[in-house]
């Protein structure tokens, strides 16, 4: 996504889901990540697939080969098909990379995707 590219996709409120008791802790844990990730002030950037046509960057899958985006996560883990946290950890990361991948240094996208990123990994 480039700056002042914005799709024409309304607003919609904040991702909320129930933390799933019966999956293992450690997933569970992997839930509460994923909330708190999405509440972050730049979630909205990431929340949905990029699409390339109605952003106009019809290069974007050549650049990007396995796109990711936090409501694909959401889905994933909600469906149960993480089998350990390092999955999920690889897909959250996955999404920011990409980011970085396709806008360069000093862009808006970059910078937010950076920012979740250092977020996520608490580093």
């Amino acid at each position: 996504m480039l700056v002042g590219s914005r799709s024409r996709r309304s607003r919609r409120a904040p991702l909320r889901f129930e933390v799933d008791s019966e999956q293992p802790k450690t997933l569970r844990m992997c839930q509460g990540i994923l909330q708190k990730m999405i509440q972050h002030k730049h979630a909205n950037i990431f929340m949905r697939p990029v699409d390339p046509v109605a952003l106009n960057i019809p290069d974007y899958f050549d650049i990007v080969k396995n796109p990711m985006d936090l409501m694909t996560v959401h889905k994933r883990i909600s469906s149960g098909l993480y089998d350990s946290p390092s999955l999920f950890e690889g897909d959250m990361l996955l999404i920011w990379k990409n980011a970085m991948l396709y806008n360069p240094v000093g862009n808006f996208v970059h910078n937010a995707a950076k920012n979740m990123m250092k977020d996520f990994t608490g580093t």
